[in-house]
Formats: structure tokens, C-alpha cells, sequence
């Protein structure tokens, strides 16, 4: 006997589909966005915290919270790693992965920090391995001029 119609296997297929279409529309990456430039930061809780690259200036207000990006690849070892400044504080960071999804490829590390102290200084962040000796220098260093109002 022949069977009439497409059957439960057409039904699945189509809510696969569907499913998969769905999926794609919800999930949007907004951590490439932000862009890089200097400016004022952010100042409550529930917005974004503004993104700098190399070259910026920083300026936020006490309190606020800030992302320093820069280019960086976990697997040669190599991470940035801030200095000790009495305007900020170091508060996390995260890999995110580059445009390629080729093995060991590079990404950008997000450093965050939050503004604790009034007045202006300089943020140092070092391209080094944990595990080197001490007396070995970084392998690159950014600096950024840090003011909080």
C-alpha cells in the first residue's frame, strides 16, 4: 500500500528547521561591539561598561566600571596582566575568541577594571607569562592614562 502524504518524518524536518531558525535569531554576539575610543565611562551599574583599545585615554567616574581590549592569544602562554594603580581595580578578564576558529589562534583579552579613587594616573598592562622568572621583561607593554572623576 502506498502511503499518502509526507508523513511524521516531513514534520520533524520542518521543526528542525524552524527550531535552527530560531536559535540563530536569538543569539547575537554583542561582544564585538563597543568600539574603542577615549570619552567618559559609564556610570551606572546596569549599562555597559565603555571598551578601550591601545592608545586610549580613560576617563570614568568613581565607581564606574571600564574594559581595556587587546589582542592576546592564551595558548603561547602570554596574558595581560595590569600593574598596580591606586585609581583602579582590577576586577576580571576574559578571553574572546578572534575571527578565526583555527587552533591557537588569536583572540582579545577583556580586562575589566573599576574606578575606586579620584585623580589621574597611568594604567600599565604587561604581555607576559605568569610562569617566566620575574627578571624576565614582558613581551609587550600598553599604557593608558587613567582619569576618575
Amino acid at each position: 500500500m502506498k502511503r499518502r502524504g509526507r508523513g511524521p518524518t516531513a514534520l520533524v524536518v520542518v521543526v528542525m528547521v524552524v527550531m535552527v531558525l530560531l536559535l540563530a535569531a536569538c543569539g547575537s554576539d554583542d561582544s564585538k561591539s563597543g568600539g574603542s575610543g577615549g570619552g567618559s565611562g559609564g556610570g551606572s551599574s546596569a549599562s555597559k561598561p565603555k571598551v578601550y583599545g591601545a592608545g586610549d585615554s580613560i576617563t570614568v567616574k568613581n565607581g564606574a566600571t571600564f574594559v581595556i581590549a587587546l589582542e592576546a592569544n592564551p595558548s603561547t602562554g602570554y596574558s595581560w596582566q595590569a600593574t598596580a594603580n591606586a585609581n583602579v581595580q582590577f576586577e576580571s578578564s576574559k578571553q574572546v575568541q578572534g575571527t578565526s576558529n583555527a587552533i591557537g589562534a588569536s583572540g582579545t583579552q577583556q580586562l575589566t577594571f573599576k574606578a575606586v579613587q579620584t585623580g589621574s594616573s597611568t594604567l600599565t598592562l604587561n604581555y607576559l607569562r605568569p610562569f617566566d622568572p620575574p627578571t624576565t621583561p614582558p613581551a609587550k607593554t600598553q599604557s593608558f592614562p587613567v582619569t576618575v572623576t
